[in-house]
């Protein structure tokens, strides 16, 4: 057990290593907040009422396509397309969820992909934002969302939230109400500052900002689809309540024009209803912005006609201004309301909907690009400062800060305004490469001990389990290893001095401690293969890496697994097995084969699902058939859990209806799913194993078919879709919805660690014999797979090399876990064995 414990510390250890390397925060800490020394042109002739605040309406899940592509939808907007506004699409950048979205547009910064573990619970957001900036903030709508802003701001007292609670955000409920929340407590604001002298004041000072979060579309989304009439009915409310919301500030400002005011959205949603991953559906949001500063719109000329994506929308007719995400927080901080740019800002002006003179332009950008290049410099002086080996940023390297800006200021006081931009965006576009140059600074020295920590581990884990159940040649007791100590001595010593000058974190000296440890326990090893057992092994080994190589294959393309199933389904005619065995076991892996060449993505299919009810209750039968004629009886408690999983089956079906019917979820049939899905049965009454396994498949299968949507219970193949927990809970609460769903991914796999168990102790092989055979090559894939671990692309990649290095990585640690709840669902002691 010693290599057995000494591998899950190891990899446990080693799976971090991929968030000190492709995913360390880029927030750095120190730069002095600059804003632009002139007049903002939203505050306009600022001694007459001195207000000049910023409405900003974020529609959460809203596509572009949907906003756009019909004026009837929403027309008060395209009327303001066609008279007063400025539009186009907001790129978002993965992953596309409402925490990195409302950071990228409130606070001007791309948050780390690892960031998307603190979504949808209050983590305060640990830079700069709008609101920080901001003299107050007035925020309406959800407590996933705006929680995080004022807990993260230095003065919380200038930003305050009006929220619904939490059990508001209910699926089987009309989703519009939620929106509704949020422009009535807006009225509300209003209508106390006609009573609240302190309140009417702050509401007439200048730079503030009202927040209106509209969750309303991305529930519908979820729940209905964007396609769907509950989808459209809700951007016509919003649409209309917008019109409502700027007529009542028009009144309640004496129509004084000082209002800017943007539309847009933290993420879109595919035609399945979800979202997260690159899919543009979910990166094109809509932006909208008109009033105080803002420009009109402009005819597009006919040779600049846009994709097809947009070529038939009623708005295509107006020029379409694109930006990227973070450049909304520069948008509307510096260039609209006159307030310091966010210190973290990446976001770029978006000259096209600004509204103002040439200079003041030109003043923006170079404010804003002051503002990236402070943040290069701070994260530049902080590796000199810790790193003997330092090596600067060539691009950047003779740049000095104060006479870069002397230059510019003096090019647009002599009014070359081109000029002067150029020089700005060449320093912002340098200054990003160098802050991701300082990023990826010690990527070579982290992967070489990490490759060095994997190659190492398998080594000794191979040649530990040859010693424990090998026979292999033990003639290296006398061998002279006095030479492989020092090497080994001195390299080691190479390596700790190089981590002690560049100053490195106490979790590196770990990383570099395993293969250090690991190389001395394999020159420490009793095992000489000589070259003639070598050479017996080569084919089988190569055969043995090629399937490694192979599975790696297949977390790409499922073809391989299906290849893979058709080759086995010939194994048991290989090995001369009864013919009723071989047919069964080549039809089985066929099917299985076939199931791989469905979609991935699934959405609920009513007749999938019933089918799979079938499938259990036929699997069953045939079962109960076997059991018969083997053993001549089985036990009573089978027939219990068949009746439970029709009963469940049948409860399903009807809480499906009432959900598609909008009917809500039925509070007794929640209770009775409940109930019938709770695994039980007495394990030491049952002891024959034939019908503890059945027994098990069916405990499994009623939770399993509850948590499904379409054909995974024929397969026992799992999806990600929330629409089936929402026969549990319609509240939106992630941890039980992802809790759900991760009990329904590992049911298949607490299935087969049952029998893998079973065939373990049948075969009477020796304790964790085969399981330490697999995790010493296993590694093989983890190796791979830490080198295709992604830091940019669509969420979606970013994720999924995120995921194939995790579970490579802790394979060995599944695999211990999956062992002992196997003994726990099956206990191997007081089971009977009929050996045939």
């Amino acid at each position: 057990l010693t290599v057995l414990f000494i591998g899950l510390v190891f990899h446990c250890i080693y799976l971090f290593s991929i968030f000190d390397i492709y995913f360390r925060t880029p927030i750095v800490h120190g730069m002095t907040p600059h804003r632009v020394e002139a007049d903002a042109p939203a505050k306009r002739l600022v001694l007459i009422v001195g207000k000049s605040f910023y409405d900003l309406i974020s529609g959460d899940g809203l596509r572009a396509d949907k906003l756009f592509e019909s004026n009837f939808r929403a027309p008060y907007l395209h009327s303001l397309i066609a008279n007063n506004a400025t539009y186009g699409i907001s790129h978002t950048r993965v992953p596309t969820e409402s925490r990195p979205g409302h950071v990228a547009i409130i606070a001007g910064f791309y948050e780390d992909v690892s960031s998307v573990t603190k979504g949808w619970k209050m983590n305060p957001v640990e830079f700069d934002s709008v609101f920080n900036q901001s003299r107050h903030t007035w925020s309406f709508g959800s407590p996933d969302i705006l929680p995080m802003f004022k807990h993260g701001a230095r003065d919380t007292s200038k930003i305050e939230t009006f929220m619904y609670d939490s059990h508001f955000e209910d699926f089987s409920k009309d989703a519009i109400e939620l929106d509704k929340f949020s422009f009535d407590m807006f009225d509300e604001l209003l209508k106390n500052a006609t009573n609240d002298h302190i309140l009417h004041e702050r509401l007439h000072s200048d730079q503030i900002v009202f927040f209106l979060h509209l969750l309303g579309l991305d529930t519908n989304g979820h729940t209905y689809g964007p396609h769907s009439e509950s989808y459209y009915k809700n951007i016509k409310y919003v649409d209309k309540k917008i019109k409502e919301l700027e007529s009542k500030l028009n009144e309640f400002y004496n129509h004084d024009r000082k209002t800017a005011y943007i539309f847009t959205a933290d993420h879109g949603m595919s035609d399945l209803g979800s979202h997260g991953d690159g899919d543009p559906d979910n990166t094109r949001t809509p932006i909208i912005a008109w009033g105080a500063g803002i420009n009109f719109p402009v005819k597009a000329l006919e040779d600049k006609i846009l994709e097809d994506y947009s070529k038939t929308w009623p708005a295509s007719k107006f020029k379409r201004n694109d930006i990227n995400q973070a450049d909304v927080a520069p948008l509307m901080q510096a260039s609209l309301i006159g307030i310091p740019f966010p210190v973290n800002s990446v976001g770029e002006i978006p000259f096209a909907y600004l509204n103002s003179s040439e200079k003041f332009k030109s003043l923006s950008l170079l404010t804003n690009a002051i503002g990236i290049f402070l943040q290069f410099e701070t994260k530049k002086k902080s590796k000199n400062q810790t790193d003997f080996f330092f090596k600067d940023f060539k691009p950047l390297i003779s740049l000095d800060s104060n006479k870069f800006q002397k230059h510019v200021e003096t090019l647009i006081e002599f009014g070359k305004y081109n000029e002067s931009n150029k020089i700005s965006l060449d320093i912002i576009e340098k200054s990003l490469e160098g802050l991701k140059y300082f990023q990826t600074y010690d990527w070579i020295l982290l992967r070489t001990i990490v490759s060095f920590g994997y190659v190492s581990w398998m080594i000794y884990s191979t040649l530990s389990t040859l010693e424990l159940y090998g026979n292999p040649n033990l003639n290296g007791k006398g061998e002279n290893k006095t030479l492989k100590i020092v090497i080994g001595l001195f390299l080691s010593c190479v390596l700790l001095l190089i981590l002690w000058l560049k100053t490195s974190p106490i979790q590196y000296y770990i990383y570099a401690s395993f293969p250090i440890f690991f190389y001395f326990k394999i020159i420490q090893s009793r095992i000489q293969l000589r070259f003639n057992l070598i050479k017996g092994i080569v084919v089988p080994l190569s055969v043995y890496c090629g399937g490694l190589i192979f599975l790696v294959g297949s977390y790409y393309d499922r073809f391989y697994l299906a290849f893979g199933c058709f080759i086995l389904s010939f194994w048991s005619f290989l090995k001369k097995s009864s013919m009723l065995l071989s047919v069964s076991w080549f039809i089985t892996l066929n099917l299985l084969a076939v199931s791989f060449f469905r979609p991935v993505v699934k959405i609920e299919n009513v007749f999938d699902l019933n089918f799979g009810v079938l499938c259990i209750l036929l699997t069953s039968a045939l079962g109960l058939i076997y059991i018969k004629r083997v053993i001549n009886h089985y036990n009573p408690f089978c027939i219990i859990q068949i009746i439970v999983f029709i009963l469940n089956s049948y409860i399903v079906s009807d809480t499906i209806q009432n959900l598609s019917s909008k009917a809500g979820l039925p509070l007794l049939n929640q209770y009775l799913i409940f109930s019938l899905s709770l695994l039980f049965w007495n394990r030491r009454s049952i002891e024959n194993y034939y019908d503890r396994t059945l027994i098990i498949f069916l405990a499994f299968a009623t939770p399993y078919h509850t948590l499904t949507i379409s054909y995974e219970t024929q397969f026992y193949s799992f999806s990600f879709q929330l629409n089936a927990v929402y026969r549990l809970t319609t509240v939106f609460n992630p941890f039980i919805m992802g809790t759900l769903v991760s009990f329904k991914i590992l049911i298949p796999f607490f299935l087969i660690s049952s029998i893998l168990s079973l065939i373990s102790k049948k075969l009477s092989l020796p304790p964790f014999c085969l399981f330490l055979i697999v995790i010493s090559s296993v590694d093989v894939m983890t190796l791979i797979f830490f080198f295709m671990v992604r830091d940019s692309g669509s969420w979606l990649e970013i994720g999924t090399s995120i995921s194939q290095f995790i579970i490579s990585g802790l394979f060995i640690v599944f695999l211990f876990i999956l062992y002992v709840l196997s003994l726990l669902l099956m206990p191997l002691n007081d089971l009977k064995f009929k050996l045939e």
